[in-house]
């Protein structure tokens, strides 16, 4: 699971480093006000103001954690690992996705993403076991079985 993380943290991580600073900054905003209310002793007025802060706050993350969802729903969602046959491979003239193989599975075809290395590697014929990014379809970690 930790492959998983990490490849897509090296895959977005600018975005998920924006909203990760976001956190951060909400988190300590919110504690500091907390304190400085705390300290000052405003009562119900400083308590009100607090609660409202907080949920403004949460609204503005979830929004940021609802478009997060949009552009990478990876995010999100768990690995999905498929164990098969390599029926095919495929080069194509996409310059995002060059790189695809089908893998026959029990459960039927399935066209995934990999590297130029990993192509390379891969025969008609193979059993692998491949753990993959559900929406993207990019392969994380591949394992070629006798």
């Amino acid at each position: 699971m930790a492959d998983y993380y990490l490849y897509l943290w090296r895959a977005t991580w600018f975005e998920a480093l924006g909203l990760l600073c976001l956190g951060v900054f909400v988190v300590a905003r919110l504690i500091w006000k907390a304190f400085t209310i705390h300290k000052q002793g405003s009562g119900r007025l400083g308590k009100l103001i607090i609660v409202l802060k907080v949920v403004g706050w949460f609204g503005i993350l979830s929004t940021y954690l609802l478009m997060l969802h949009g552009v990478e729903p990876d995010w999100f969602a768990k690995a999905q690992w498929i164990q098969g046959v390599v029926q095919g491979k495929a080069m194509t003239q996409s310059s995002r996705n060059p790189y695809t193989i089908e893998i026959q599975s029990e459960i039927g075809p399935k066209t995934l993403v990999v590297d130029g290395l990993s192509y390379q590697e891969f025969s008609p014929g193979q059993r692998v076991k491949m753990s993959y990014l559900p929406h993207r379809l990019e392969v994380v970690t591949c394992e070629i079985l006798p």
